[in-house]
């Protein structure tokens, strides 16, 4: 690969990983479906982007894990039987606005007061997980992915989440094998194919599997074109894995925007001085 070297491309997409992976988060489909329209442009316009079913946020995303915004997924029995209480409800609002102010200590509060109000409530749990991805506590928002599935061992989105999380703490066979339990729960899962292509690409596993995995998730996740790229870099698949890159440029997502332009624009003065 000449000018890019191997070993500084992987510590160059963990860097990249983490500052892409909050975007890339799940919720559950259920609470993703009940969201209002009241939700601000940008909230509506990630909710617009993933047309499948529901969960996520892997979001953003991250590429962590996602808010409350519908991405693929499978309503669980817990989904269906849930119902919060409405002043609950109205505490999850209250964090949803505040979020997409950017005041995302007020956003935790209500979220705890939201929990506190319904123990069980799964969307709340989620996304406080989120909001804490989203300011680098990454052990809190671990702490919350687990207790979804303590109630809800069948949440997908819960252990695709969980997967990020331990992503994020350069876990990667724990990463894997969480995508792994998400996939096994829901074979549709986009986000999890995401967080598997992710944690097999940052293990170096660059295989056909790992191919496979992004190319499904890029239906619902245009991270996953980025990471593809670098995955197809490694196989010294350069043509290709420039393609890949402009279209996650010409995608509406913007988490890994700079990366993607600046490893492209790599790519492209590496061509042009073997010409």
């Amino acid at each position: 690969m000449q000018h890019i070297g191997r070993s500084l491309l992987i510590s160059g997409s963990l860097a990249a990983f983490l500052h892409c992976a909050v975007a890339s988060a799940q919720m559950p489909a259920s609470a993703a479906n009940r969201w209002p329209d009241s939700r601000n442009n940008a909230a509506r316009e990630q909710r617009d982007t993933f047309k499948t079913d529901i969960d996520r946020g892997y979001n953003n995303s991250g590429w962590t894990v996602r808010q409350s915004s519908p991405v693929d997924g499978i309503v669980t029995l817990h989904d269906l039987a849930h119902q919060p209480p409405r002043k609950a409800e109205r505490e999850f609002k209250r964090a949803w606005a505040a979020r997409d102010k950017g005041n995302l200590d007020v956003a935790i509060m209500s979220f705890h007061k939201a929990i506190a109000l319904d123990p069980k409530y799964c969307a709340a749990l989620n996304d406080l997980g989120i909001t804490y991805l989203q300011t680098d506590q990454v052990d809190l928002a671990i702490e919350q992915f687990n207790k979804i599935i303590a109630i809800d061992p069948h949440s997908s989105s819960a252990y695709s989440n969980l997967a990020i999380g331990s992503l994020r703490k350069e876990q990667f066979t724990d990463g894997e094998r969480l995508a792994r339990r998400a996939l096994a729960l829901d074979r549709t899962s986009t986000h999890g194919q995401l967080a598997l292509g992710v944690s097999l690409i940052l293990q170096k596993q660059f295989t056909p599997e790992m191919e496979r995995s992004l190319t499904k998730a890029a239906a619902g996740f245009p991270q996953a074109d980025f990471w593809l790229a670098i995955g197809l870099l490694h196989k010294g698949e350069r043509e290709s894995a420039k393609d890949h890159l402009k279209v996650y440029l010409a995608s509406s997502e913007k988490d890994c925007i700079e990366s993607a332009r600046s490893l492209l624009q790599q790519l492209e003065l590496n061509a042009d001085s073997k010409q």
